[in-house]
């Protein structure tokens, strides 16, 4: 599947958004993330207000940023879950996006991997 979204995070690690996970899990899943909020997963991405660990996954991590996301969710925090894997070959990080959603509030659990 192609990649709608290629950008970095802070840390210069390659994170990819594919079209399959954007419209089957993001736009027309459950989380109904308005269609015109791709820009707000990058600038997530790219600009986080902090990151966490993910609870769920061991090679997860969740980025967190206010104020992205279009009237009525303006109020709450985009949350981008993303899958670290090491390329063996090269040492370099990629990330993937697992999901992305709006939420008012970190779940018990996770652990603050930064700032």
């Amino acid at each position: 599947m192609a990649a709608i979204l290629e950008c970095s995070d802070q840390w210069g690690r390659a994170i990819e958004l594919e079209e399959d996970i954007w419209l089957r899990k993001i736009v027309k899943g459950g989380l109904r993330l308005p269609e015109h909020s791709l820009v707000s997963v990058r600038l997530t991405l790219e600009e986080p207000d902090f990151v966490m660990f993910d609870k769920s996954h061991g090679d997860g991590e969740c980025f967190y940023r206010a104020n992205v996301l279009p009237d009525p969710l303006d109020h709450l925090y985009l949350k981008v879950c993303v899958k670290i894997n090491q390329n063996l070959d090269d040492a370099t990080m990629l990330g993937r996006v697992l999901t992305a959603y709006p939420t008012d509030r970190v779940p018990r659990g996770e652990q603050r991997k930064w700032p």
